[in-house]
């Protein structure tokens, strides 16, 4: 039995040397899989994409990037200076950046927390990263649940998820799992996030 697990592992082996060999295009030669807190792309890894998540693709690691630091300061608002409903109710992973686009479309120039996450960039040996946006609520709440991984949050973030009845906005404590809605003129922090 171990003779003939031997000769297939063996064979095996030997098949994927060829095809590589052989250039095959098919056959990948190095696989790099990133892992949860590796810095990465301007950013830190913060959610790994799983197969109930849109946007999973089972042969290439996808998920979200949060920026290293916060960006604003710790006083940001989420309205730009008048409660108009933004219609940026998505709230699951993958919402974010249509949620991001919604709030910016609607409220226009002005520094409040989407358009400071949209006007985020960084550059990382000469690759400028400048696809930044403000998570949803569910995109938060799962980076929340890798927090150990990710260093040092003590304060309490903005979602770019509006609540219903344009009632305010979702907010993420990243020091305990609370989430809330607040009034769009509270203030409270921005991290941006990137999908890769």
């Amino acid at each position: 039995m171990n003779y003939l697990y031997s000769f297939f592992a063996s064979f095996s082996l030997m098949t994927l040397m060829f095809f590589q060999s052989c250039g095959d295009p098919y056959i990948e030669e190095e696989v790099i899989v990133r892992s949860i807190g590796d810095a990465y792309q301007g950013g830190i890894i913060a959610y790994l994409l799983n197969a109930d998540d849109v946007g999973y693709d089972i042969n290439q690691q996808h998920g979200l990037i949060i920026a290293f630091e916060d960006q604003g300061g710790m006083d940001v608002l989420w309205w730009n200076g008048s409660d108009v409903e933004t219609k940026a109710l998505g709230s699951s992973i993958g919402d974010g950046l249509a949620n991001t686009e919604l709030i910016v479309a609607v409220q226009g120039e002005g520094d409040y927390a989407a358009k400071i996450c949209v006007d985020y960039e960084v550059s990382v040996n000469d690759e400028v990263y400048d696809d930044w946006f403000l998570p949803s609520k569910g995109e938060l709440f799962e980076i929340y649940q890798n927090i150990d991984l990710l260093g040092d949050f003590e304060t309490t973030y903005w979602t770019s998820t509006e609540a219903e009845y344009n009632s305010g906005a979702w907010r993420q404590n990243l020091y305990n799992s609370a989430q809330n809605v607040s009034k769009k003129y509270e203030p409270f922090s921005v991290r941006p996030v990137r999908v890769f």
